[in-house]
C-alpha cells in the first residue's frame, strides 16, 4: 500500500492533478473485507514498477488506483498487471471490469483503455446547487472546503 500511494502522489503531481489522501488508502485496509479489494504488484527484481488497486462488488471489479514509475512506463508492467488481474477476476466470477470514467482532455487514458475491448457508456454528473452562495466561491475554496467530493464543474462558478 505504501508504494501505491507514494507513487500515485508522484504521478498526481507529475500531471498536476490532485492525489487521493493517505488515510483513504489506510482505510481501504482498515475497514474493507480482505475480499472486496486487492492490490496487484509488478517488479522486476526485487523494484517494484507498478500497482494496481482494485475493489470488488458483485460480479463487477472497479479499476480504481493504476500507478507506474516514470522509468517503467515503456515496459508494458501496468498492461501486464492488467491482463493478470482481469484473468484473475475472470476465475473468481466477476464478469464486468470498470474503467470508470475519463475526461475528455485525458486522450492518451482513453485510448489505452479502448485497446482493451472497452464498450463506451456516456455518463452525466447530476447536480443541484441549493446554496448559491457555492457558486461565488473559488475553486481553491471549494477543494478546501470539499475534499475528495465533487461539487460543480469550475466553470460554473461566478467571479466573486
Amino acid at each position: 500500500m505504501d508504494f501505491l500511494y507514494d507513487t500515485h502522489v508522484k504521478n498526481m503531481e507529475a500531471i498536476g492533478g490532485i492525489a487521493k489522501k493517505r488515510s483513504f488508502f489506510s482505510l481501504v485496509c482498515e475497514t474493507m473485507e480482505p475480499e472486496d479489494w486487492s492490490i496487484y504488484l509488478a517488479k522486476k527484481g526485487n523494484e517494484a514498477m507498478g500497482a494496481l488497486l482494485l475493489f470488488n462488488f458483485n460480479r463487477t471489479v472497479e479499476y480504481f488506483t493504476p500507478v507506474i514509475l516514470e522509468e517503467f512506463r515503456n515496459t508494458q508492467a501496468l498492461s501486464l498487471i492488467i491482463y493478470q488481474a482481469m484473468q484473475d477476476s475472470m476465475r473468481r466470477g466477476h464478469v464486468n471490469w470498470n474503467w470508470g470514467g475519463t475526461w475528455l482532455s485525458q486522450g492518451g487514458v482513453y485510448d489505452f483503455k479502448k485497446r482493451w475491448g472497452t464498450t463506451e457508456y456516456p455518463y452525466y454528473y447530476f447536480t443541484r446547487v441549493f446554496n448559491a452562495d457555492v457558486r461565488i466561491q473559488s475553486k481553491d475554496d471549494l477543494l478546501k472546503h470539499y475534499e475528495g467530493f465533487y461539487v460543480l464543474p469550475f466553470d460554473e462558478l461566478v467571479a466573486a
